[in-house]
């Protein structure tokens, strides 16, 4: 749906100035109060040939998403930005620039399927890495 919307010509019109530190500042802030079991993460579709930020997206920005163990990936409609790809390259998470409408549809489907969990735990050389698994306890009102 996402992907279709894009495409249409008659879409809504925007304009202004392309803030790619205060998106993320929103976004990281509303991802603050969910569960560390879940997975954070924020993606940029951005148009933008620039950003126009009020500070240091590397200096403040940066330092809160990795303490806050947030992904940040990107995809671009038109050119790719710098600073998009540094984001993505720190926090792990992916950048890309599409080429087409099918490619723009792979680039935003590819965000669907959850990344896979890195180990938290060192191994010793001869056992492998441990994977932590936090459990959720759930159940139902009784009466």
């Amino acid at each position: 749906a996402l992907v279709t919307e894009m495409t249409k010509g008659g879409g809504p019109s925007v304009g202004g100035e392309f803030s790619l530190q205060n998106g993320i500042e929103v976004a990281g802030r509303s991802l603050g109060y969910a569960p560390r079991y879940g997975s954070r993460e924020i993606i940029v579709i951005t148009s933008a040939l620039a950003t126009c930020d009020p500070g240091d997206i590397l200096g403040e920005t940066l330092p809160r998403l990795l303490h806050s163990g947030i992904r940040v990936s990107t995809v671009s409609l038109q050119a790719e930005l710098h600073i998009c790809t540094k984001l993505a390259e720190a926090t792990g998470g992916l950048a890309g620039v599409c080429m087409d409408t099918r490619h723009l549809r792979d680039l935003v489907m590819g965000h669907a399927v959850p990344p896979p969990i890195n180990s938290l735990e060192n191994g010793t050389d001869d056992t492998a890495p441990q994977m932590i698994c936090e459990f959720v306890t759930m159940g139902f009102p009784s009466r």
